[in-house]
């Protein structure tokens, strides 16, 4: 399974359920902890998608960052909700440099915010059997709009 902004906690639950996950994490003190747990990390930025060419995508797991969108946090993707879903609609996620363009376009915490389009950049791009998306409640109005491109 690959595992998108990958932590330690789907690696344990994938590790005990006989599944082999390769994490994408880019936090160095996060990568040094699935280092010890025995996690295998074969990159750190979600954004170098061809890095996944050849790992397993069958299995796809995608949990980006939530503090943009958080009620504990700024609010930027929260205000920002209607640009994202705008950007899902062009289909922006079809090329990982739009997405990156839109990082930028979205200001302040654009670059957090609009990482909850990659987990879709990458099912574009490697049609897994599964995905599972995770994030907070205030997503949810960008994971319905996944349905459409998704079916």
């Amino acid at each position: 399974m690959l595992d998108l902004f990958a932590g330690v906690g789907v690696g344990c639950a994938a590790r005990s359920l006989n599944i082999e996950e390769d994490g994408v994490e880019i936090a160095p003190e996060v990568v040094r902890t699935r280092d010890v747990a025995g996690f295998h990390t074969p990159y750190n930025d979600v954004w170098e998608i061809e890095k996944a060419q050849n790992l397993d995508t069958r299995r796809l797991w995608g949990s980006p960052p939530c503090q943009s969108y958080s009620i504990s946090g700024k609010g930027n993707g929260r205000r920002a909700l209607d640009r994202v879903i705008t950007a899902l609609h062009e289909r922006r996620w079809e090329d990982i440099d739009s997405l990156r363009e839109l990082s930028v376009e979205l200001g302040e915490d654009g670059d957090k915010t609009a990482l909850v389009l990659t987990p879709l950049a990458y099912v574009h791009r490697y049609r897994p059997e599964w995905v599972a998306f995770e994030q907070v409640p205030a997503v949810l109005p960008v994971w319905e709009a996944h349905r459409g491109p998704l079916e």
